[in-house]
């Protein structure tokens, strides 16, 4: 499972939030990709019941395609590893996009048998959604212990997190499987998580509409492994078109033409650029009425 469909570099974000696969505390091998020169970005990784700040590294990609990986350390095989990658929850920022992957590391990594190593695409923040339907492997597969992580969009300031309280897993609230999702913060976000065991088959999560989410589904069988996201959108993000179609009427007495147009392009370099990119044309039927 060393391998990933990659979205278009349009799609790639500047924050990604990630929260560990099921593991001894050790935590995970991670890479982030740069989609431009001179881009600068800072990591920082916190623990899961404390909140507290483990770690925390920065650094500069001079080209695109420059990546910097973490933790890159071997481990021999039945030798006892006392080292640790980025654990519990990390939160990634970027000036430019880039891309960030999560591995999860062999069973040597912390002496367990259910592991093999896989590659998960973490979800920008930029792509969260609002649904998405997933599923695990088939049962014949092996893989009976799967799992779930979701980081959602909470309110900081609304104690009862009516929005987290609304996205439902199979109909019930996320809240019911894991009752800590409400209060799982993580740091320095208005962002929260939680890790759902899952059974196999297929499954859906919605929520309300006014919250998004973004998650990943993965799972661990005799020496194997496997995971990919679960919940992510592709749009382009590098660029916006959020101004309206300018229009220009001529005539009089009821017979207008209506010009418009859609040029109005911002600078190479803006961070998004504004680009106009459609215009839906209407036909307009002008009815007058002459009372004698």
């Amino acid at each position: 499972m060393l391998c990933e469909m990659l979205p278009p570099v349009t799609a790639w974000g500047k924050k990604y939030v990630t929260v560990e696969f099921r593991r001894q505390n050790r935590g995970d091998f991670f890479r982030i990709i740069a989609s431009q020169d001179n881009t600068t970005f800072t990591v920082k990784w916190y623990d899961l019941k404390t909140s507290q700040l483990i770690g925390q590294r920065a650094g500069k990609m001079k080209k695109s395609g420059d990546f910097f990986e973490y933790e890159e350390v071997f481990v021999p095989q039945g030798a006892t590893n006392t080292l640790e990658s980025i654990r519990g929850t990390s939160v990634w920022e970027a000036d430019k996009p880039v891309l960030v992957m999560q591995y999860s590391y062999s069973q040597n990594w912390d002496n367990d048998p259910n592991f093999d190593p896989f590659m998960v695409l973490v979800v920008p923040t930029e792509q969260f959604i609002p649904g998405t339907v997933f599923q695990t492997p088939a049962f014949q597969a092996g893989f009976l212990d799967n799992y779930f992580n979701i980081v959602a969009v909470g309110d900081t300031n609304d104690f009862t997190q009516q929005n987290l309280q609304s996205i439902k897993l199979d109909g019930k609230p996320i809240s019911t499987y894991e009752p800590g999702f409400i209060y799982n913060r993580i740091p320095t976000t208005n962002l929260y998580w939680a890790k759902i065991t899952m059974a196999p088959g297929a499954h859906r999560i919605v929520g309300n509409g006014q919250t998004k989410f973004g998650g990943y589904i993965y799972g661990f069988s005799s020496a194997d492994g496997y995971g990919w996201p679960a919940a992510m959108a592709i749009n382009k993000v590098d660029e916006t078109d959020t101004l309206p179609p300018q229009l220009y009427r001529t005539g009089d007495c009821g017979d207008y033409d209506f010009r418009t147009t859609e040029f109005r392009n911002g600078k190479t370099g803006d961070d998004p650029r504004q680009v106009d990119r459609e215009l839906l044309l209407l036909n307009f039927w002008t009815v007058v009425t002459t009372m004698i």
